[in-house]
């Protein structure tokens, strides 16, 4: 039987494990002078391409977020399992204004879109410009980053996505023992598997009933929307026009919204579309 357990400060890493994956963001405070710090608290925010972004979660006094606020900018990178001495080495707590990065072995170069550095050992890295900061508390704080670029080493472009994992090796963090010990893994056997869609009789549950009038053009351009999604995006289409303090879909409102919200890659994800009516 399962019994509860206190909830402490790092919560996540005391009784229980919760796996994530070890970045390390670069920045520079206001002198330009770099800081390194490993942050496993990182969540792709948006995953839409009209504005991707991350969210950053950490102590609103870490050096790093002091920097991410006062200059705007900054780089997410991902060290490979080979580098595990360099994001302890980046654990340690260096006074404020000390660049870690003179006591790591990785390198690095100028990134293309901000000031911070990138790591050339890291095979995959974002760049990130700051959209807004969120202080949830006196200690915690959030900062939503707009990316504004991605970098992939070049020779892993074409490679499939397994093969991708593995080169990239990313450190998977499974906790800590007294903020002292810490304890990796890296990716082992990866299972591939095919989401399949929903059986033929469910799919009546996707019917989308509009509440909202819409002109003709926006609703047969909503009929093209596998139904998966459509009753998701017919609402989505209501929400934003109702906040818009408007009463109609138009066309042209709609269009706008499918160029920004379900481009054709997202469509492609599903393998079929039905043709019935939204009523």
């Amino acid at each position: 039987m399962k019994k509860s357990v206190p909830i402490k400060p790092f919560w996540y890493s005391d009784k229980i494990v919760w796996p994530k994956t070890v970045t390390i963001i670069t920045t520079l405070n206001k002198e330009g002078v770099p800081n390194a710090a490993p942050v496993s608290g990182i969540i792709h925010y948006d995953n839409m391409d009209a504005q991707p972004r991350v969210l950053v979660c950490m102590r609103r006094h870490a050096h790093t977020m002091q920097n991410i606020i006062a200059t705007g900018e900054f780089v997410v990178n991902f060290p490979s399992y080979d580098y595990t001495d360099d994001i302890l080495e980046a654990c340690r707590f260096y006074p404020k204004g000390v660049n870690e990065l003179d006591f790591m072995k990785m390198d690095t170069v100028p990134s293309q879109s901000v000031k911070p550095p990138t790591l050339v050992q890291s095979r995959q890295a974002i760049e990130c410009t700051l959209d807004r900061f969120y202080e949830l508390d006196k200690t915690q704080g959030h900062a939503i980053g707009n990316i504004v670029n991605i970098m992939v080493d070049e020779e892993l472009l074409d490679v499939t996505r397994p093969e991708l994992a593995k080169a990239v090796d990313p450190v998977i963090t499974l906790g800590d023992a007294g903020k002292k010990f810490f304890h990796w893994t890296r990716i082992g056997d990866i299972q591939v598997d095919e989401v399949k869609s929903p059986p033929a009789e469910e799919q009546a549950r996707f019917k989308f009933v509009t509440k909202l009038e819409w002109e003709d053009g926006a609703l047969e351009l909503l009929q093209q929307v596998p139904i998966e999604v459509r009753a998701m995006v017919g609402e989505m289409a209501e929400g934003i026009v109702t906040d818009e303090g408007a009463s109609v879909v138009t066309d042209k409102r709609f269009q706008k919204m499918v160029d920004d919200y379900t481009p054709p890659s997202l469509m492609d994800t599903f393998d079929y579309a039905s043709t019935d009516d939204a009523s």
